[in-house]
Parts: structure tokens; sequence; C-alpha cells
């Protein structure tokens, strides 16, 4: 029987479902704040919160139970480093979830969840992150464009070639027909002073 048992089976089995919200834990306990469905965000804070509950004991045994959920040696680290020290004083309530819109497609409630007192340094990071982001993107453009130059002097370097060559063949084939046409002139004079025809077949 299940009396008194409640929890969120998320349509899953049992092996997937601990894999799930083992992982999810982990990123929560790296990132500090994550974004997923109001039902799994519910389901990890059950989770989390005994998590953090056992952290701040910092024994050894409660260092192995909560290895035994999480499987991320640096997430048990930082939550026995970290977090179990800021929240010593924090009779739970360590998380908070934060709902937002509606997932396009199955329309499934989507949300934030995070951990308490964190919000200057996810600030913070969030800043950070939307610089580093500008700056990649104007090195990216700045790439581009000298790309860009690169081409189009490369470009103007091939068509200035061409036209070159271009010249070069006509100046080969105008000296071609200067050629023919002195070495024509030069046949009719001598064939003028040998006393022969001026023209071929008279």
């Amino acid at each position: 029987m299940r009396h008194r048992r409640a929890k969120y089976l998320l349509s899953r089995k049992v092996g997937h479902r601990n894999m799930l919200l083992s992982n999810m834990a982990s990123a929560l306990i790296k990132h500090k704040r994550i974004r997923t469905t109001k039902t799994k965000a519910k389901a990890l804070s059950m989770m989390v919160e005994k998590l953090v509950t056992k952290a701040k004991k910092g024994d050894l045994h409660s260092r192995r139970l909560v290895t035994r959920h999480l499987r991320n040696p640096q997430a048990v680290k930082e939550l026995f480093e970290e977090l179990a020290p800021r929240y010593e004083d924090r009779p739970g309530g360590y998380t908070r979830i934060l709902l937002t819109e509606q997932r396009r497609g199955d329309a499934s409630q989507m949300c934030i969840m995070e951990f308490v007192d964190f919000e200057k340094e996810l600030t913070e990071r969030e800043e950070k992150t939307k610089k580093a982001k500008v700056e990649r993107r104007r090195k990216r453009e700045e790439e581009r464009e000298k790309v860009e130059e690169e081409m189009d002097a490369e470009a103007a370097a091939t068509a200035a070639e061409a036209e070159e060559r271009e010249r070069m063949l006509e100046r080969e084939a105008r000296s071609k027909k200067d050629k023919e046409r002195k070495g024509f002139f030069f046949r009719r004079r001598k064939r003028k002073d040998e006393g022969g025809p001026s023209k071929k077949g008279s």
C-alpha cells in the first residue's frame, strides 16, 4: 500500500525518474537557477530540500547519503562547501518556484526554479553573460566584415588580373596582325624588286 507516500511519478519508471531528478538537482546546485516544468520543479524541490538539510550536518554519513542521490562529486562538493554554510541558520525553504509562460506545443506550465538569497549573484551572472554575448556578437560582426573585405579585395585582384590578361591577349593579337601585315608588305615589295608580279596569280 502507498499510505502517506505521495510523490510525483512524472510518467516515468523509477530508474529513469531517479536519474532525471539527480541530473536536475546537480544542474540546480551548479547554476543556482534552472528552467523546467512546474511538475518537475515540485518533484525536484522535495528532493533538494532534503539534500540541503542533510548537507547542513556536514558529517561523513550525510555526505554519503547525499552522494547516493546526486552521483556528481562536483555538485556534492558545492552543496557542502557553499550552500550548506549559507543556509545554516535557515530552517527550510531553500528554493522557490516562479511561474512563467506555457510551453508551445503541449501547453505545459513552465517555471524558473532557483535557490533563495542568490538574487545578487544571479543578476551579476546574467549581466556578465549578456555582456559576453554582446562582445561575442561584436567580434563575429568584425570577423564577418573583415572576411567580406578580404573577399572583395580578392575579387578586385582577380578582376584586375583578368583585365590585364585580356589586355595582354589583345596586345599579342594586335602584334601578330602587325607582323602578318608587315610580312605581307615585305613579300610584296620583294616581288616588285625582283621584277615579279605584284600579286599572286597575276
